[in-house]
């Protein structure tokens, strides 16, 4: 049951993806509408200038939720927060409820969590979630890693690190 239901979340965020699901990479403008957990707009154009871990997610995604503890412990890693570098989780539940519910039992760390209020660019299409950018500072997507694994590591925080060094 468990599977069927891992299964008809990773097709209905391709089918919301639309014919872009698999594409991207390059450079973002960071032009996606996203709103934090209150519904207030956020420009993501404000991360410009800044490495980024962007993680595409949902509440209802068993891989996603398993990924979560390490996302979190990442980005409270000091060598992130020396290196200016931003943990953003963006969320493609439908609706501000799922994800309101989730901050209530779980401390974010130094990750900013937002909700997707239109369907992802075409540099942030997937063949499914959870799906992870790593941005240089330039809006170039160095990475992208489609399901889950563990980032709280060593290499993962030299490599985001060096983003910020390597302007």
């Amino acid at each position: 049951m468990a599977l069927a239901v891992l299964a008809g979340g990773f097709v209905l965020y391709r089918e919301m993806l639309g014919t872009n699901a698999g594409g991207g990479g390059g450079r973002t403008q960071y032009s996606w509408k996203v709103v934090n957990p209150d519904g207030a707009p956020v420009d993501l154009a404000s991360y410009k200038g800044r490495p980024v871990l962007l993680n595409v997610w949902a509440t209802w995604c068993p891989p996603c939720m398993m990924e979560m503890p390490s996302l979190i412990a990442l980005s409270e890693r000091p060598e992130l927060k020396n290196a200016n570098v931003a943990v953003v989780l963006v969320s493609v539940d439908d609706g501000l409820d799922p994800v309101r519910r989730f901050l209530d039992r779980t401390d974010v760390g130094e990750a900013d969590v937002l909700v997707a209020a239109s369907n992802p660019p075409a540099e942030f299409s997937t063949s499914g979630i959870p799906a992870t950018f790593l941005i240089d500072p330039d809006g170039r997507i160095v990475r992208r890693e489609v399901g889950a694994m563990d980032w709280n590591t060593p290499e993962i925080a030299t490599e985001l690190s060096s983003l910020e060094k390597a302007r």
